[in-house]
């Protein structure tokens, strides 16, 4: 009596009822304040970094790949390194709000 795409649509309504039952993460979907704040910045020279939990580095360009890579690129792998290297020693917990 159901024509395949009923089914489907029935199948899609499974899936969907076994996430909710699982509960839904409300995180995305409101405000929150930033539980660790990460600021870094690039020259041509190097890049370096700082948390609001008082982590600090820096790495200096070696004079051989120096102008190799666009500023952007540069600002860009900087803002990345502070999340991950708290994320590689354990240091965010899950569902962190970073900034």
């Amino acid at each position: 009596p159901f024509d395949t795409e009923c089914i489907a649509d029935l199948h899609l309504w499974l899936k969907f009822l076994q996430q909710a039952s699982n509960g839904i993460n409300m995180n995305l979907l409101t405000y929150r304040q930033p539980t660790v704040e990460y600021l870094s910045d690039a020259c041509e020279h190097g890049i370096g970094g700082y948390s609001s939990a008082g982590k600090a580095w820096r790495w200096a360009l070696p004079q051989e790949i120096e102008g190799r890579f666009t500023l952007n690129f540069l600002e860009f792998v900087a803002a990345i390194i502070g999340p991950w290297m708290d994320h590689l020693q354990g240091e965010l917990p899950p569902l962190s709000c970073i900034l």
